[in-house]
């Protein structure tokens, strides 16, 4: 059991119980004092002939399971330390890069782009937040550094963890080129707002100056910027203090023409 919620099983007594035979096995295990309140992970893990590790084997079967922890300690979110763990998964439509879980995070940040930038930011809210997930059709072919760090809080003031340290995930070209072929929309947008901070994000397939378009839902213009677009995934805010609650359109711009658009209501 994943007692003090790092994301592993590692630590000095969290292998709770183990036993070896031919029939059921029971057995009992205390929970440490220690142990972070909330919802904690446990994982049983059996197999015929040898002891279950990490990694394939042979014949066997591995469940988790949510074990809500209550009488222990309630997690303090350590912004001193870097966030730890980090791995990354190319698969043929994504890469997932995760890490370990900061307790009572209330979100995360990654940075990377291309080696050596780490002008790309992908950001992500909630408790404990331990992985993004990247859409593979937005890469170029390369290598790619990333890094990650976290928020203890956000308001009333904002307290981060410092960065990690930095991994790296390469993509092939030739699968690279297979993906992206199949996909003719060269932009995807997505926006939301909050506290009248409009934040959108944009994954392109090239670079390019252009244009984020906000309008009423009459059609008439109340903001109007130039971006630029690098490759990948893009991210901007923009303050739209001055406008009333109410619901917009944020369009995007190219070469004049629309090529995507996504509604969003301020509060």
């Amino acid at each position: 059991m994943d007692f003090n919620q790092d994301g592993d099983f590692d630590d000095a007594d969290e292998l709770i119980f183990s036993n070896f035979g031919q029939s059921a096995v029971s057995g009992t295990f205390s929970v440490p004092s220690s142990a972070l309140n909330g919802l904690t992970r446990l994982r049983v893990a059996m197999s015929f002939a040898i002891v279950p590790g990490c990694g394939d084997f042979p014949e066997g079967e591995v469940e988790d399971y949510c074990v809500t922890v209550t009488g222990g300690v309630d997690p303090v979110c350590d912004a001193s330390s870097p966030v730890a763990g980090l791995a990354s998964t190319v698969g043929a439509s994504e890469v997932v890069l995760t890490w370990n879980p900061v307790p009572a995070s209330v979100g995360c940040q990654v940075s990377g782009g291309p080696v050596p930038s780490f002008s790309r930011k992908v950001r992500q809210l909630g408790a404990n937040i331990s992985s993004v997930s990247i859409p593979a059709s937005i890469l170029t072919p390369g290598t790619y550094n990333w890094k990650v760090n976290c928020a203890c809080a956000i308001t009333p003031s904002l307290v981060l963890t410092p960065d990690s340290a930095v991994d790296t995930f390469s993509i092939p070209s030739s699968r690279l080129a297979s993906s992206a072929a199949q996909d003719d929309k060269p932009f995807h947008l997505s926006a939301a707002a909050n506290n009248h901070t409009l934040t959108v994000n944009l994954e392109a397939f090239a670079a390019a100056q252009q244009v984020i378009l906000v309008t009423d839902m009459l059609g008439r213009p109340v903001y109007r910027g130039a971006v630029a677009v690098a490759p990948g995934l893009n991210y901007f805010e923009i303050d739209l203090a001055s406008l009333s609650s109410g619901i917009y359109l944020v369009a995007y711009l190219q070469d004049g023409e629309l090529v995507g658009s996504a509604p969003i209501i301020l509060p």
